[in-house]
């Protein structure tokens, strides 16, 4: 791989770093007393720091260790988590990820603000009690350890690229060291694999670095091995040269050490230090116990490899031409007739479906991937509009297709916006409507069928659906006499140009953006639904697809013409006779409910006469009836969805084509946008009436 490939590859890991480094900041302000959340962001900033000095990146990694260094002071409980310190490291991180990018956009006053910032917090952390700095010869080594350390690496650690000896080489730098190794695990010669770990370790490391600095020396590795770290004495210098003669006997006698033991034989070669009142020995939390993987970890762990989007986008459009080509030997061995090309036709058809879900299923990400950027976003505009707003999410572990997901993000941003902006009050209005001060936006995802569930709730004031209709009404989008359901009045929030905001802010309320969630949404083969209630929030549904490139459809004959309606929008078919639709309102009676119809032979203007019994396909969106009248019904399809190119890209209810087993080309329809073709006829139907 050459330097390029590397520099590639880091860009892509520090990136995924940052992302994980804002999210745990913010989970970190709202919980600091989380020792398992602070440990977490250590290890991102460690790992950020040694990626970037690997790869010559040298002001990242001198950034990075002003921020790493403020972190462990915490860890060891010399600082306090404090809302400036989460601001600070919050701002570090934004110029952290510019320095990932263009250069010139780094804004090198802010860099030094922030590194002065974080040089104040790690210069403010007391390191030494006042008595003591009138000492300098004793303060110099009141804080040192000496530390047993106990390394017992899995036989697969080599396997993942990691050499121990570096490890070695690592904790030697920390101080004055001394290994024992043991080889009892080495077996014969001609029975040895060398890509397998037979030696374990028992280490003396005397230093003046804390339980932590010793433990990041293992931090890549403690899933590959057993670690225990134990504080034998302290404030004492140890002669490890004339005791560890001793103790290598002692460490050959018998493979389950004794703390006890090992204690005194130190205490014979212990100096030590002059200090007047002799200090405790350092915390060692967890002392004796044996850090490890989970039970079985070993032989339960999954290996992961990192696959390039691009390679995965090809995969899925090779397995879309592979679909399309099933389809076409099913369709030749049914004229055939042949039992064994049949059979094999069967077994295609099933190895097929198997390797497109597989292939479907790698494109899939969980949907926290995207939640996770939205805790920072709602953060800064509680700051913003000082407000006090908690932010939640749920159903994180929900899979979506990356596509999905790469779409996503700014209709959530948006809806996340508003509801911040509008929808949650200030803390002096919820008092007033006996709220808590803090409002709460939570955004949550669930499967449902083939389609995943996004919420955005808040527990604000919710929306007036009046003051939503009278705005309607001044800007003539609706008559004043019009009767409209409530949420069809929702609905008009979604106008270009829409807005009941009585002040536009730097958020929101020029009523830019809705008419673009909602054509995103759709663009996305998704519906979104509103709901509220006054003085009690608002709910926001996406309804979404689970992917975009492969659907189950619904192969209809329109003149000789094939179509494809998306499977997962069709309620039902039935048969009709052509005199049954000799009507002026366009409707059909479906069981007692009437339902407006859309001739598609007509939409399409097709001129060849239709058959005297047509089929009726009942689609649904967002609960609103409609009838797609077509020549037959043909049967399911397996529809791999093809764009049309940009020529093609006003053609109003086509939503892409695909290639059926015999080569004809269908067009794919856009429900939604039939759907709003349907009630356009109908207004236009009344119109010419009145």
């Amino acid at each position: 791989m050459s330097n390029d490939k590397f520099q590639v590859a880091f860009l892509e890991e520090a990136s995924e770093l940052l992302e994980q480094l804002e999210t745990l900041l913010i989970e970190l302000e709202q919980t600091p007393d989380n020792r398992e959340s602070l440990e977490a962001t250590f290890r991102v900033m460690h790992t950020l720091k040694g990626a970037a000095g690997m790869f010559g990146f040298s002001k990242i990694e001198t950034f990075t260790h002003d921020l790493e260094t403020v972190f462990d002071l915490l860890r060891d409980g010399k600082l306090s988590l404090n809302e400036d310190l989460i601001d600070l490291s919050l701002r570090a991180r934004d110029q952290l990820l510019l320095m990932l990018g263009d250069e010139a956009a780094i804004d090198e006053n802010e860099v030094s603000a922030i590194t002065a910032g974080l040089k104040k917090f790690s210069g403010d952390s007391p390191q030494t009690a006042p008595e003591e700095e009138t000492n300098t010869d004793v303060s110099q080594d009141s804080n040192r350890c000496l530390w047993w350390v106990k390394f017992v690496p899995k036989s697969d650690l080599l396997l993942n690229g990691t050499n121990p000896l570096h490890l070695l080489e690592d904790l030697q730098s920390l101080g004055e060291m001394k290994a024992f190794t043991r080889a009892g695990k080495l077996p014969a010669l001609d029975k040895m694999n060398g890509e397998q770990c037979y030696l374990t370790w028992d280490i003396l490391l005397d230093t003046a670095n804390t339980e932590n600095s010793v433990r990041d020396v293992f931090i890549f590795v403690e899933d590959e091995c057993d670690l225990s770290i134990t504080g034998i004495a302290g404030n004492a210098r140890t002669d490890l040269e004339h005791l560890w003669g001793e103790l290598t006997d002692y460490f050959r006698s018998t493979s389950e050490p004794d703390k006890g033991e090992i204690a005194k034989m130190v205490a014979k070669h212990a100096h030590p230090e002059k200090t007047e009142e002799k200090k405790d020995l350092p915390q060692t939390p967890g002392e004796n116990k044996t850090r490890s993987a989970a039970p079985n970890a070993g032989n339960r762990r999954e290996q992961t490899i990192k696959v390039g989007s691009r390679k995965l986008d090809e995969l899925v459009n090779l397995v879309g031409e592979l679909v399309s080509l099933q389809a076409r030997l099913d369709q030749m061995s049914q004229k055939k007739g042949d039992i064994e090309l049949t059979a094999i036709a069967e077994s295609f058809n099933r190895l097929t479906m198997q390797l497109r879900d597989s292939a479907l299923n790698m494109r899939m990400l969980p949907i926290g991937t995207l939640f996770n950027k939205f805790g920072r976003l709602t953060r800064d505009l509680a700051k913003e509009l000082d407000k006090k707003i908690e932010f939640e999410t749920s159903g994180e572990d929900t899979e979506l297709d990356k596509t999905v997901i790469e779409q996503l993000n700014d209709p959530l941003v948006h809806l996340i916006r508003n509801a911040a902006d509008h929808g949650v009050e200030s803390p002096e209005e919820r008092r007033k409507a006996g709220k808590p001060e803090e409002g709460r936006v939570h955004l949550s995802a669930e499967h449902s069928g083939g389609h995943v569930l996004i919420r955005i709730i808040d527990d604000g004031k919710g929306i007036d659906p009046q003051k939503i209709f009278a705005k309607a009404v001044e800007k003539g989008l609706v008559h004043a006499d019009a009767q409209m359901s409530e949420r069809e009045i929702f609905n008009l929030l979604f106008e270009p140009g829409f807005s009941t905001a009585e002040a536009v802010t730097r958020v929101s309320g020029r009523g830019v953006g809705m008419d673009v969630v909602r054509r995103t949404i759709e663009g996305l083969r998704g519906t979104i639904e509103v709901e509220s209630r006054l003085g009690k929030g608002s709910v926001f549904t996406l309804k979404l697809p689970l992917t975009l490139a492969i659907i189950d459809g619904l192969l209809v004959n329109i003149g000789g013409n094939a179509f494809v309606l998306p499977l997962s929008s069709v309620n039902e078919c039935l048969e009709i006779q052509k005199t049954d639709l000799r009507n002026e309102k366009r409707v059909i009676n479906l069981r007692g409910s009437l339902v407006p119809y859309l001739d598609l032979r007509r939409y399409f203007e097709i001129v060849e006469e239709a058959p005297q019994i047509q089929q009726v396909a009942i689609t649904t969106i967002a609960d609103k009836k409609l009838g797609l009248l077509v020549d037959e019904v043909l049967g399911q399809h397996q529809t791999v969805i093809k764009s049309l190119g940009p020529l093609y890209e006003e053609v109003r209810g086509v939503a892409g084509a695909t290639i059926l087993g015999s080569g004809e080309v269908a067009l794919i329809l856009d429900i939604q946008e039939l759907n709003r073709i349907g009630e356009q006829e109908d207004l236009l139907e009344l119109a010419s009436h009145n």
